[in-house]
C-alpha cells in the first residue's frame, strides 16, 4: 500500500494564481479589520458585497456596521490615478451596494506589494 503522505509524481490539480491572490486578499482584509476593533463576517451567497465589518468598541458589538466589496489585483492589472489605484466594478455592484442600509467600502488588495487600498462606495459614485 503506498504511503497517503507521500507527493507523487502523477498529474494533480492545479492551483489557479487567481485562487492564490484571493486567498491572500482575504488574509489581508482580515490581518487589517480585526478584532479587537472589528468583526469581520464573510457574507454568503456574495451578490456583490464579500463582508459585513461590525465596529467593536471596548470589546462590545456595537451593531454599527458597513459593507466590504473585495477586489484582488496584481500591479499591472490596476491602472494608478494621482495616488489611487483604478478597478473595474461592475454596475450593478455599485448599485447593490449603494441600495443597502449600510455605508459601504471597495477594498482593493494589490498583491504585487501587499497592499490595501479602500474608498467608500459612495465617493465612488460621485
Amino acid at each position: 500500500m503506498a504511503n497517503p503522505r507521500r507527493v507523487t509524481r502523477r498529474q494533480l490539480p492545479k492551483v489557479a494564481p487567481s485562487e492564490i491572490q484571493s486567498a491572500a486578499s482575504v488574509r489581508a482584509i482580515n490581518m487589517a479589520l480585526c478584532e479587537p476593533s472589528f468583526h469581520l463576517r464573510p457574507r454568503s451567497p456574495d451578490k456583490g458585497e464579500d463582508f459585513d465589518a461590525e465596529l467593536l468598541v471596548d470589546g462590545e458589538a456595537t451593531r454599527l456596521t458597513f459593507g466590504i466589496q473585495l477586489k484582488s489585483t496584481i500591479g499591472g492589472d490596476s491602472q494608478p490615478v494621482g495616488g489611487y489605484v483604478s478597478v473595474r466594478l461592475k454596475v450593478s455592484t455599485v448599485n447593490y451596494l449603494l441600495n443597502g442600509p449600510n455605508p459601504a467600502v471597495v477594498v482593493v488588495y494589490d498583491a504585487s506589494v501587499s497592499r490595501l487600498h479602500f474608498e467608500w462606495i459612495h465617493l465612488i459614485q460621485e
